[in-house]
Order: structure tokens, then sequence, then C-alpha cells
């Protein structure tokens, strides 16, 4: 039998909202095995009420929860990466 992975999405605008969209519409996770998470909560339970998925308040409790994860750059990263130094 498959382990069941739960999917982790630290940060829920417009891309990490495209990655739930692709994940349940193309049917590579059931909504019921997701879950998000949002600098700010109510863009997490925004999402989460649209989607079907599980909002959680912190990143913190995503951690916990969360067996699989997906993350997205900070703009200070993205900054950083686009003045071509990168970090190793």
């Amino acid at each position: 039998m498959e382990k069941q992975n739960t999917i982790g999405i630290a940060g829920v605008g417009k891309m990490g909202e495209a990655l739930v969209r692709g994940l349940i519409v193309g049917r590579v996770v059931p909504a019921s095995r997701i879950l998000v998470s949002d600098a700010i909560p109510a863009r997490a339970r925004e999402i989460a009420a649209k989607h079907g998925v599980t909002s959680l308040d912190t990143v913190a409790d995503l951690a916990r929860n969360r067996t699989s994860w997906s993350l997205r750059r900070n703009r200070k990263t993205c900054r950083r990466w686009s003045k071509g130094s990168r970090a190793t």
C-alpha cells in the first residue's frame, strides 16, 4: 500500500494557491491531505474555504502536521538571486 503523505504549503499567495489548485485538479493528492499556512492567517483560511483544504495559523503548526513541503522564496532571497549571488 502506498504511503499517504500530507503536503504542507507555506505561503498561499498567487503561486501557493496555484500549487493547491494544481494538486487538486491534477488529482495528485486529495484536498483532505493538503495543509496551508500564510503570514496572514485570514488568507490561509480563505484558500482553505475555497479549495477544501485545511488551514493552519502558523508555519510551526504546519511543520508539526506535514510529511512533505512546498515552500516559497521570500523577496530578500529573490533579490539576492537576481543579482547573481546564489546561496549554497
